[in-house]
């Protein structure tokens, strides 16, 4: 699956760019950006048990794809493989960490109807990288 295939009404609420960078506030307290990010959203005060269970998912599939990838025993990379598995939890990341800035400003805008759509738009992004970091070891 491709990390960046979400439908097209979530697309408005996308910030990063297809080649993610993380900003500076993701490079603590860990050295691993998309785990710092992970942490961030669990310790904010504004999410539901849904969006924790679904964080807790995606660091869980993140430590598997780092384990998978290094076991002699998985099955056979097809060519060029390697490199796209070695970026896929940063490119996830990137979505997520969109998403989230995006949530994030909706709760500041009294319009926004207290950021439901931009929730909802955050549990999908979570929930399909996810999913795409499990479709890669497949």
């Amino acid at each position: 699956m491709e990390v960046n295939n979400f439908p097209e009404w979530m697309q408005e609420f996308r910030d990063p760019p297809p080649s993610w960078t993380p900003p500076e506030e993701l490079t603590v307290p860990t050295p691993v950006p998309s785990l710092n990010l992970a942490l961030s959203i669990l310790a904010s005060s504004v999410i539901g048990n849904d969006l924790v269970e679904l964080v807790g998912s995606w660091i869980s599939a993140m430590a598997r794809l780092n384990m998978w990838y290094k076991d002699p025993g998985r099955r056979p990379l097809r060519k060029g493989e390697l490199p796209q598995i070695l970026v896929l939890s940063g490119n996830v990341a990137g979505e997520i960490y969109g998403f989230w800035q995006a949530y994030l400003r909706a709760l500041e805008d009294p319009s926004s109807e207290y950021g439901d759509r931009e929730y909802q738009a955050l549990l999908d992004a979570v929930r399909d990288g996810t999913q795409a970091i499990h479709a890669a070891m497949a």
